[in-house]
């Protein structure tokens, strides 16, 4: 995991976790714009991050000491479209961006709807294995792609060290894998693209659902996209097809799922 991690050393962390070398303990049978996510329409006014970012206050579950963090103002932004694998592209800026919270007293980070769901033996094992490394970070209010990969690299690190659940890491990598995509980095994205769906996998099995909103369907289709996307054309087929005859899906879900089985034919 050598390769994940290497943006992490400026945090102090390049050597965290020593025992734990894989993500997910599951194994499966394997058949935009770079500068802080903003799209800027022609003739439009100069983006100005002030107008879509505010200051939220965060009591840190770990250390139990507060800071502050830049969050996005949501309601100021708009969906243009969503692509196949769920990634809504935002106009003028990417929420992604601005999800993880990190706590700059003792390193802990999480994507902001994980951040307080944290259990005492999980702290200590933040406030132990990440705590004594950490060196904070300051950050500009506008967060660039490369920005966005290390704080979630750090995200992903910390729901290692806790053991959190399946599905919260998977969630990561599925955003890693877009930003991925967005930098133009080819291997990377295949690269997330498989964690995430060995995470899911497993979450489909072993986690409660929904998680972060989404549903067993929607996981399900998820996986087929991720499939589609790693060139595993049966197995996308079968996790689409199972969308589609689904009783539970809704009908924009399963719509989803034809087109991306009619683009795959």
């Amino acid at each position: 995991m050598d390769n994940i991690f290497t943006r992490l050393d400026k945090f102090g962390l390049a050597d965290v976790p020593k025992d734990k070398p894989n993500i997910f303990d599951f194994e499966l049978d394997m058949q935009g714009e770079k500068g802080g996510g903003a799209l800027r329409e022609e003739g439009a006014a100069p983006f100005d991050i002030e107008n879509y970012v505010y200051v939220k206050q965060f009591n840190c579950p770990v250390c139990e000491k507060s800071f502050t963090t830049k969050a996005i103002k949501e309601s100021k932004l708009r969906v243009m479209s969503v692509e196949f694998d769920l990634h809504p592209v935002c106009h003028p800026i990417d929420p992604n961006f601005y999800d993880v919270v990190i706590c700059p007293n003792c390193g802990y980070a999480a994507v902001k709807d994980f951040f307080k769901n944290i259990t005492s033996r999980q702290a200590d094992m933040i406030l132990a294995d990440i705590t004594p490394n950490y060196i904070a970070q300051n950050y500009p209010d506008r967060l660039d792609v490369d920005m966005a990969i290390e704080r979630y690299e750090l995200a992903l690190l910390n729901s290692m060290v806790k053991n959190a659940r399946n599905g919260e890491k998977a969630y990561i990598c599925l955003k890693l894998m877009w930003f991925y995509r967005i930098k133009g980095d080819v291997d990377n994205q295949r690269l997330f693209a498989e964690l995430t769906l060995k995470g899911f996998s497993a979450a489909l099995i072993k986690d409660d659902l929904p998680i972060m909103g989404l549903n067993g369907d929607t996981i399900t289709y998820l996986l087929g996209a991720l499939y589609m996307l790693l060139d595993s054309k049966n197995s996308a087929l079968k996790f689409l097809s199972d969308v589609v005859i689904s009783k539970t899906a809704s009908a924009r879900l399963k719509d989803r799922a034809r087109d991306l089985k009619n683009n795959m034919r």
